[in-house]
């Protein structure tokens, strides 16, 4: 896996993560309080990312109106 000074692939590192039944944030976490997103959050994320700049401002002003009324 590793010669010399050479650094493990990304799905090396991701082939280790899962022998170990992590993810890569997790195998790269270095704190002590690991977040585990729920499946809503991590829909919610999935979302999020196919949005435009523009719609992602109109949720996060929504968002904002709404916690801070």
């Amino acid at each position: 896996m590793f010669y010399r000074n050479n650094m493990p692939s990304l799905s090396t590192v991701s082939a280790l993560a899962s022998a170990f039944g992590m993810t890569l944030s997790q195998f790269f976490f270095e704190g002590d309080d690991i977040i585990e997103l729920t499946e809503e959050q991590k829909d919610l994320l999935a979302s999020w990312s196919l949005l435009t700049k523009k719609q992602r401002k109109i949720i996060l002003d929504l968002t904002k109106s709404i916690l801070d009324p």
